[in-house]
């Protein structure tokens, strides 16, 4: 019996999750690794030393980069091709992705330099909370600002008429 494209579908996005919720497990409890170690001990045993820790953690690093991200992209282009507006609902997140990318290494610095200046403590800078408090709302200021308005400028300048 085949499965029809709604029953892939579904399949693929259990897939999916599944595999994040085992990702997020392995990292909080190390159950894979350990698992495969005990099972795997000594078997790359080369002049006294055990590659087994090496070999395994790299097979758990290239199955996340290799199969758990793209297949979350393929999921998530399937889902936008069957649902329509998925993407409309966190494009938010792509807009202000650049932004970030931008800023996320000018902040600290910047923090650095100004933390003893007034009540700002240099405790500030050390923390992750405070960095993404200050850079998200920076982020979305920087592309409503200075992203849009360049980029209405540029393709109204450069935009070729289909006639």
């Amino acid at each position: 019996m085949a499965l029809s494209r709604v029953e892939w579908i579904k399949w693929l996005v259990v897939a999916d999750i599944l595999g994040w919720v085992a990702l997020v497990v392995e990292i909080k409890y190390g159950f894979m690794g350990t698992t495969l170690l005990t099972l795997f001990d000594g078997i790359l045993t080369v002049n006294g030393h055990d590659f087994t820790p090496a070999l395994i953690q790299r097979c758990l690093y290239y199955l996340v980069i290799g199969l758990l991200f793209p297949g979350t992209i393929f999921v998530l282009v399937v889902l936008e091709t069957r649902r329509g507006q998925l993407g409309r609902r966190i494009a938010m997140i792509g807009d202000l992705s650049y932004s970030s990318y931008l800023l996320h290494f000018p902040l600290p610095i910047v923090l650095i330099n100004i933390t003893g200046i007034g009540p700002l403590d240099s405790s500030l800078y050390h923390s992750e909370y405070a960095i993404f408090g200050i850079l998200i709302p920076l982020c979305f200021l920087s592309y409503h600002y200075f992203e849009r308005p360049a980029q209405r400028y540029l393709r109204g300048k450069f935009a070729v008429s289909r006639k």
